[in-house]
């Protein structure tokens, strides 16, 4: 008989089975079931006396983080993709991370042609729009952006691309519409400047 040892013992607690003196080395683990209340269970674990070093507590692991990171949705559906980007900003928020900003990009309007079989003549033209959302983060642990990018593909509609990829001031500057009537007289403006010269 090992004195110096400890011997933990599982005591398992089944409805009105009772069954005890299982060797257990991760301390004492109790598991409960209601009888009357069916899919009710709870697991409690309670540890007896187990010696740790004291140099476990000592240091302290620093895990990396991402600066910035974006989520980049695109979808062909607005509603779909405007709900999806609300989970996808309260998902990251209840994990903890920080949500920086969110923001629309201006929709991308493309024209889908069907040609007639064996000639060039339209046979129909479609309108399709392309519609994108960015939700961008910061200071992303290493350890739980595998677990957020799970969680958010688990639950990403039909027809909704999602993509990750760290922050670019290019990016920034794609989120605004562009005002043609201030660009024309800007280079006129400058067209003007540079007659002067």
């Amino acid at each position: 008989m090992m004195a110096a040892t400890k011997l933990f013992r599982t005591t398992l607690t089944l409805g009105n089975r009772y069954i005890s003196n299982l060797p257990c080395n991760q301390g004492i683990l109790s598991i409960s079931h209601s009888r009357f209340k069916p899919g009710n269970q709870s697991y409690n674990r309670s540890y007896g006396s187990i010696y740790e070093p004291e140099y476990l507590d000592a240091k302290v692991v620093e895990i990396p983080a991402y600066d910035l990171l974006n989520i980049q949705l695109k979808g062909y559906d607005f509603p779909v993709l405007e709900k999806y980007g609300k989970y996808v900003h309260h998902t990251a928020e209840r994990f903890g991370i920080t949500v920086e900003a969110a923001w629309p990009h201006p929709c991308k309007k493309l024209r889908v042609t069907k040609l007639k079989p064996e000639s060039t003549a339209i046979d129909c033209e479609y309108p399709l729009n392309i519609y994108e959302r960015t939700v961008q983060m910061s200071d992303v642990p290493s350890t739980l952006l595998p677990v957020l990018i799970n969680v958010v593909e688990a639950a990403l509609p039909a027809g909704v691309t999602l993509r990750v990829h760290p922050h670019l001031p290019e990016y920034t500057e794609d989120r605004f519409v562009p005002d043609f009537e201030l660009l024309k007289l800007k280079t006129e403006l400058d067209d003007m400047k540079g007659d002067k010269k």
